[in-house]
């Protein structure tokens, strides 16, 4: 038979663990879903609404400082209005090891001009863009047309539209080496075959108007040209 003394003791520490269980439990913050301010963020990035994509960002930023996502976002935002030194300086601090991560650190060290950089960034983390091939072989090709070994661009190009044919910014990014190694006539077939794609694509439309004009068809490139503006999102930057 148990005593009374032996009941009060296990009582005791029944009593003891619950405590320590609740106390416990009542130290771990609950996780915080910012998947709707990133979904914003990407929405507004994608219409030119730059300033609340920034807020958005900034949003998931103060609601889950951890979470490398958002720091991500913001980088993309400041890397599309041309603030690329800003992207690296907030993603250069950051404990992440994602693709996402990385593609956008190479970027934003790519548009501030430091090569080598992007180019060990792409080099040391090859592994992780395994999910992301078409995005990496862009970059890269970005890359070694920057550096200016167009042969080695054009490759990378090329690997992006053998798996997918329709990629209207590897095919653009053909026509940009056609033109530097001056096979202007060889561009403008690109260009015109992604406007049978995309008849409203800005930069083809950009593109295509300074061919015309280099051919000295000035009216053919102010045709383009006005519709290339029209072509152009509003924005609030």
């Amino acid at each position: 038979m148990f005593s009374f003394h032996r009941i009060k003791y296990l009582f005791l520490i029944t009593v003891t663990l619950f405590f320590l269980s609740a106390c416990t439990g009542g130290s771990e913050e609950p996780k915080v879903d910012i998947s709707v301010f990133l979904s914003s963020a990407s929405e507004f990035l994608d219409v030119g609404q730059f300033q609340a994509a920034i807020i958005e960002s900034r949003n998931a930023i103060q609601s889950a400082p951890d979470d490398a996502r958002g720091h991500i976002s913001l980088a993309e935002v400041y890397i599309e209005i041309g603030q690329s030194k800003e992207a690296t300086k907030l993603l250069e601090p950051l404990n992440a090891s994602s693709a996402d991560f990385y593609l956008t650190l190479a970027k934003g060290y790519l548009r501030s001009g430091k090569l080598r950089s992007a180019g060990d960034v792409l080099t040391a983390n090859a592994a992780v863009f395994a999910a992301r091939e078409t995005d990496y072989n862009l970059l890269k090709a970005e890359l070694e047309f920057a550096r200016g070994r167009f042969e080695d661009a054009k490759e990378a190009f090329e690997v992006v539209l053998v798996s997918d044919g329709q990629n209207t910014d590897a095919s653009m990014g053909l026509a940009r080496v056609d033109v530097a190694q001056r096979e202007f006539d060889v561009a403008e077939a690109k260009v015109d075959e992604v406007l049978v794609q995309e008849p409203e694509n800005a930069t083809a439309l950009l593109f295509a108007s300074s061919l015309q004009a280099r051919k000295g068809n000035l009216l053919a490139a102010e045709d383009r040209l006005m519709d290339a503006v029209a072509a152009t999102p509003s924005t609030d930057i």
